[in-house]
């Protein structure tokens, strides 16, 4: 039996993309558009194992982080294809490794630092970058991040302005006041590798891999 990817999308195919487009969007708590596209084989199609599936999505929500784009591609993926379950055709068995970038703009920053389950890294940033008690804004401003924050006396310290560098290191951010000489690592869920941090087109692009379990 041929093993070459099929040239042509057939009902079975789009039946898959439709039901993976199913479970990510279960997986976040909201999605703009999205675009999943699997090239499987006549053997793939009957075995549910597949090489991989990339990923197109723009204004995410996921795990109360918010994107403004993603761009991602899995390794092979193993699925359990059931055409007779309405709710849900296509479920997924195994751990797989997603890489590829995600990129956020200046008003996802500031959605995360001031929402109830990420503010933890606003205080971080305000007090091992910028030594201050209050970070008020973040904002992309050409190949830096603009921060705003107040100091234990908000009168006298209404208008501190501070510029942060980011890049990558160690599989995490690693932001930097060279104003104040100051250079720490972000904190990492240990599943989660960044090897590239950038600040282009007032966005933070990333890019890097993860584990997804199921």
């Amino acid at each position: 039996m041929s093993n070459k990817p099929l040239s042509k999308k057939g009902p079975l195919i789009q039946i898959i993309e439709s039901g993976l487009e199913i479970w990510v969007r279960t997986q976040c708590q909201s999605i703009g558009k999205i675009k999943i596209e699997i090239n499987a084989s006549a053997l793939e199609l009957l075995t549910g194992r597949f090489s991989g599936a990339k990923i197109k999505a723009n204004d995410v929500i996921f795990k109360g982080l918010p994107f403004y784009e993603v761009s991602l591609t899995s390794n092979s993926l193993h699925l359990q294809i059931d055409l007779s379950n309405k709710k849900q055709k296509v479920s997924l068995k195994d751990i797989f490794e997603v890489q590829g970038r995600i990129s956020l703009e200046s008003q996802s920053l500031n959605k995360i630092i001031f929402s109830k389950q990420w503010s933890w890294i606003g205080d971080w940033l305000a007090k091992n970058l910028l030594e201050v008690t209050k970070l008020e804004a973040l904002s992309i401003k050409g190949n830096s991040i603009e921060a705003k924050s107040t100091g234990k006396d908000p009168v006298i310290n209404s208008n501190n302005v501070e510029f942060l560098e980011v890049e990558a290191n160690s599989g995490t951010l690693i932001f930097k006041n060279k104003s104040k000489d100051i250079s720490k690592l972000l904190p990492m869920d240990p599943s989660i590798f960044i090897d590239s941090a950038t600040l282009e087109d007032e966005k933070l692009h990333l890019t890097g891999y993860s584990k997804i379990k199921p």
